[in-house]
């Protein structure tokens, strides 16, 4: 992952207090947790990648927590649902869009991110590379 992962953390930690918006795609209006890792992965390497959760984890290789590298997808869910996405940014941190109204860094643990939507109560963190 090495360069690619650094340069996809170092553009997300731009937009860090970006307001949230839900369905937002745009550093501009704002964005939502998986509109904010698809918007990432078009402006930095120019990939389409799906814009949906649900369907990112379908693309993406599966990642042990403790294998994950900068620039992985750090994926929560519930009821086998992946309910918040984010890029994990190294030492256990990640970037992502919160609920709590801007983009934010925080620690990446094993139950859901404290600003995670309410769905998304303890189910666990997945790492993706895509």
């Amino acid at each position: 992952t090495g360069e690619w992962g650094d340069r996809l953390v170092s553009r997300a930690m731009n937009y860090l207090g970006t307001p949230y918006r839900y369905g937002g795609i745009s550093p501009k209006t704002g964005f939502d947790c998986s509109g904010f890792v698809y918007y990432l992965y078009d402006a930095v390497f120019g990939q389409r990648i799906p814009r949906m959760p649900h369907d990112m984890v379908r693309e993406a290789t599966p990642v042990a927590r403790s294998d994950l590298q900068k620039g992985d997808l750090v994926m929560f869910g519930y009821r086998g649902a992946i309910t918040h996405v984010g890029i994990y940014s190294g030492n256990g941190q990640f970037v992502h869009a919160t609920h709590r109204g801007y983009i934010h860094s925080g620690r990446a643990r094993t139950s859901s991110p404290p600003d995670a939507p309410p769905s998304s109560h303890p189910a666990g963190c997945g790492g993706r590379h895509v």
